[in-house]
């Protein structure tokens, strides 16, 4: 929903799903319906690499690279650094991140620090996956950008919002 939004407001979207499910029954529809939506089949990490992706039964959001699931099943995926498909794929600027991958935030943040440093995107990333997720991340990000201003939402929504200048 948040890549159909971001789309129809002019924005280029780039959606990394290493899902192949999620991919197929739900992405690849709503890219269908939005020309501004670029599917990419991998997972941002800190590494290029094969991960094992840990997929929760009956839930279509509930994979992660970092905790397994109960009665869950799992794929082999690639993963890339951020930085690395940057470069790879000559993306000019990036303006906006939006993440939430299972509590491997940490871990892409790991491989973005140079797109961090250089584009000081916008961050909405999830906070929810591990009781020391806002430091860890603040940490990541001002490491990076020591620029970053920061706020972390910590209602329901459980979430870290940062901005670069």
């Amino acid at each position: 929903m948040f890549s159909a939004l971001a789309a129809n407001k002019g924005g280029i979207i780039y959606a990394f799903e290493p899902v192949e499910y999620v991919r197929k029954q739900y992405l690849k529809k709503t890219a269908a319906l939005n020309k501004n939506i670029n599917i990419v089949p991998l997972a941002l990490s800190n590494e290029n690499s094969v991960a094992e992706l840990h997929i929760r039964n009956n839930n279509i959001s509930g994979a992660s690279i970092i905790k397994s699931f109960p009665n869950g099943r799992t794929e082999y995926i690639h993963t890339i650094t951020l930085d690395d498909w940057v470069k790879q794929n000559n993306i000019p600027r990036i303006d906006f991140i939006k993440v939430d991958i299972g509590g491997a935030e940490r871990l892409m943040l790991e491989g973005a620090q140079e797109v961090l440093k250089r584009f000081a995107p916008k961050l909405a990333i999830c906070t929810d996956h591990f009781p020391d997720d806002k430091e860890v991340l603040t940490n990541l990000i001002l490491k990076a950008n020591p620029n970053y201003k920061i706020e972390d939402v910590e209602h329901a929504w459980k979430k870290l919002y940062a901005w670069g200048k």
